[in-house]
């Protein structure tokens, strides 16, 4: 049985998760490209857990697409100099230890010169339990639903979905899952002009409302009800940002109801002392020891889409920890002076 919605210290609404909810995590994976492994010579330990209790009545599973994924700017390609100055300065700033756990994933696209997109990240493919971070997904399927026909848009999906984000209201959020069902978020996520979910690697999940007793639908790769990986959360904000995601309008639109933040920790209190710095769009999310945050940054001349995810008591320093060395890298942006030749992003 779930427990009742409270907010954390953080102030930010979180769902508490069933009281048997572990996460599944992918055991021996490769953290890092050729860069890190000379440095530190170790593989990432595994890591496996139980699955969670049976779903408290049957979803129906919305149908996978039959043709194959045909989005945009699905960030497959790591550029080798912003990944090894990335790596090196997660490792300088010790950080290294959670992400060779598994406890902590990361990615980052600078989009400072729209295009090419310089991209880098570390576990970020791994799917983790990501508490409210994924009510950016509630967004996305109601928008796609509009734009569809199947729901019309009214100046309530406005009102709430804005509170949704902005402020992580789970009151809203439920509201937004009530309008297009598990089902219905599911299959947005899955649709081959978005792409934010596969079997293979996992992306943005959204499996139950955030209130009590709702119907739950675990994501198929970790078993998760609430889950992303750091590169799909990237990619929302990368289409956001082109306005490839559904349409121009319904990215201006999307990006209008995303800011300001609320709740001022994670990413926003580590950049909380830089001046210049504007949050476009932003979405985190704390449960237990799980802490995650994503976000559209603007700095100065300088533009990126962040992602991290975590469990660990030390999440709220490490994402603030994150963001710092981040901004650091963008506004030092040493490898956009080097000719961008990608590195294929490493998968398991």
């Amino acid at each position: 049985m779930a427990k009742e919605v409270k907010k954390s210290s953080g102030g930010e609404h979180t769902h508490r998760a069933p009281r048997n909810f572990v996460l599944l995590a992918a055991g021996a994976q490769l953290i890092s490209v050729w860069a890190l492994v000379s440095i530190l010579g170790a593989n990432p330990a595994a890591r496996a857990a139980s699955a969670p209790a049976a779903p408290n009545a049957p979803v129906e599973k919305a149908d996978k697409p039959a043709t194959p994924c045909r989005a945009p700017l699905p960030l497959t390609t790591k550029h080798q100099t912003m990944q090894a100055q990335l790596e090196s300065r997660l490792l300088a700033a010790g950080l290294m230890p959670w992400l060779q756990r598994d406890k902590l994933s990361i990615a980052v696209a600078d989009l400072s010169y729209g295009e090419p997109i310089f991209y880098a990240a570390i576990n970020d493919d791994q799917m983790m339990y990501a508490a409210s971070l994924p009510k950016i997904a509630i967004l996305l399927a109601n928008a796609h639903a509009a734009n569809t026909g199947v729901e019309r848009w009214t100046a309530e999906h406005d009102r709430r979905l804005k509170a949704m984000i902005t402020e992580s209201s789970n009151e809203d959020a439920s509201w937004g899952v009530d309008q297009v069902g598990l089902g219905g978020i599911e299959a947005a996520v899955r649709n081959p002009s978005l792409c934010f979910y596969d079997d293979v690697h996992g992306g943005l999940w959204v499996g139950r409302a955030y209130r009590r007793d709702s119907d739950t639908h675990v994501d198929p790769v970790a078993e998760v009800i609430h889950g992303a990986t750091a590169r799909q959360a990237v990619r929302f904000y990368v289409m956001l940002n082109s306005g490839k995601l559904i349409s121009p309008e319904w990215s201006a639109h999307m990006l209008d109801l995303m800011s300001p933040p609320k709740h001022h920790h994670k990413f926003v209190a580590g950049l909380a002392d830089r001046q210049g710095v504007r949050f476009l769009a932003r979405k985190s999310g704390t449960w237990s020891d799980f802490h995650s945050d994503s976000a559209l940054i603007e700095h100065a001349e300088f533009r990126y889409a962040i992602a991290s995810l975590s469990e660990s008591r030390r999440g709220e320093e490490l994402m603030q920890k994150i963001v710092q060395v981040v901004d650091d890298l963008i506004l030092d942006g040493r490898y956009r002076r080097i000719r961008p030749v990608g590195a294929q992003a490493n998968r398991e």
